[in-house]
């Protein structure tokens, strides 16, 4: 029945964290260092799709050929793929890893997938008739209004908005439909709501009667981080990632430009709203549409690459918030490697243990509360360094329409 050796609960390392904190680099030490070895299972929502490699920072084939990766180009980026297809999938591929002896190391920053599997299915109600209607009929007053949109399911389940991308009807008709049918937050059936969570509680969520998860979630000062994540935008734009975004749309498995609706029907696909995806999409959408050359062309340019680099500042804001609320993942400051190991190995009981000690927790998950953190965070300006001037940004431009810069 899925459980270990001798009927133990199979354990799972669970290691999680913003954009660019090294959760993979750390899982991949870990699964080298074991005596019994590791093999890593991607809990990314956008490393599931085939031919979505640099954007998703996918390990590079030395990578795989040294550590085994599961649940990476499970799907094309024209399918849907939901948490609750990771959540099944990933709990096969742990059973998998350990019936050969090795320790799963699941690792990802993608929180809706790893609540998936730590807390199994969430047990919100399917919507009534009348809650159907009421969310349809208040979606239409919204006229296609974004911003609007998302302020009415803001005041309904704050926590659930956090996870939302911008013009995720779909998802955020889902927030409402379950409101007016039960009364309560989505995000309240998605797993124990507080801080303050009794030790029973989170020892329960981490008792599953089949798993053993110790659930980490690494953390580094937010500056250091925003510094490291402009950089690695343009690192990925120096890889490829607009010609990779081109490819994909000559074939088909991602169209630039406006789309309406859900997904099933013709509307803007998970795959689609992947960010650096989704701003490369718009940025060859606009100089197709407007035919911009020269100074015009590169003034777009520069835009997208800002925006590229806001957008995944953005989302590592979500990341933290999120995480921020569940207290099964022990938050411990990146380059301790040496803590999470003892931690991973660490008799289950002693494990628990540990989450009794809620001041240290806390300090962590607070780190930048501070007066002086919040106003340097506020006074950030975002970095170009590869490309800071016209010159450097011709390449990129060329890469996806030849000839727009010919007049620079």
């Amino acid at each position: 029945g899925g459980e270990g050796e001798g009927g133990k609960r199979v354990k799972v390392v669970v290691i999680s964290g913003p954009t660019a904190v090294g959760k993979s680099a750390l899982a991949e030490r870990l699964a080298l260092s074991l005596p019994q070895g590791g093999e890593i299972i991607s809990a990314d929502s956008v490393q599931v799709y085939r031919g979505m490699d640099i954007g998703s920072n996918k390990p590079t084939a030395e990578e795989r050929a040294s550590v085994r990766y599961h649940l990476i180009d499970v799907c094309d980026p024209e399918q849907e793929y939901t948490a609750a297809d990771f959540a099944d999938q990933a709990r096969l591929a742990i059973l998998d890893v350990d019936s050969r002896g090795k320790l799963p190391i699941v690792v990802g920053g993608t929180g809706f997938y790893l609540q998936w599997l730590v807390y199994g299915r969430p047990q919100a109600p399917a919507p009534t008739p009348e809650a159907t209607s009421k969310t349809d009929a208040e979606v239409d007053s919204f006229a296609g209004d974004w911003e609007r949109a998302f302020a009415r399911a803001m005041q309904v389940d704050p926590l659930y908005c956090e996870t939302l991308k911008t013009n995720d009807w779909f998802r955020l008709k889902r927030c409402l439909e379950v409101f007016y049918t039960s009364g309560r937050s989505l995000s309240s059936y998605d797993r124990p709501v507080g801080k303050k969570l009794s030790y029973s509680q989170v020892a329960s969520a981490l008792c599953s009667a089949q798993f053993d998860f110790r659930c980490f979630f690494l953390h580094r000062p937010r500056l250091e981080l925003f510094r490291d994540i402009d950089l690695r935008c343009e690192i990925m734009l120096q890889r490829g990632l607009l010609q990779e975004v081109k490819r994909l749309v000559e074939k088909g498995a991602l169209r630039p430009g406006p789309t309406e609706g859900p997904a099933s029907e013709g509307g803007e696909r998970a795959a689609e709203r992947s960010i650096g995806y989704r701003q490369a999409l718009d940025l060859i959408w606009d100089l197709r549409a407007r035919g911009d050359v020269g100074d015009e062309a590169d003034e777009e340019m520069r835009l997208f690459i800002e925006g590229f680099q806001a957008a995944s500042r953005q989302f590592v804001k979500r990341q933290l918030t999120w995480f921020r609320s569940d207290p099964t993942f022990r938050w411990i400051p990146a380059g301790n490697d040496d803590v999470i190991m003892r931690e991973s190995m660490m008799p289950e009981v002693n494990f628990h243990d540990l989450y009794n000690d809620e001041k240290e927790q806390e300090a962590n998950r607070q780190e930048e509360a501070s007066k002086q953190a919040q106003q340097a965070l506020k006074r950030y300006v975002a970095a170009r360094s590869i490309y800071n001037t016209p010159e450097a940004r011709k390449p990129l431009l060329d890469a996806i329409c030849p000839g727009l810069t010919d007049s620079l």
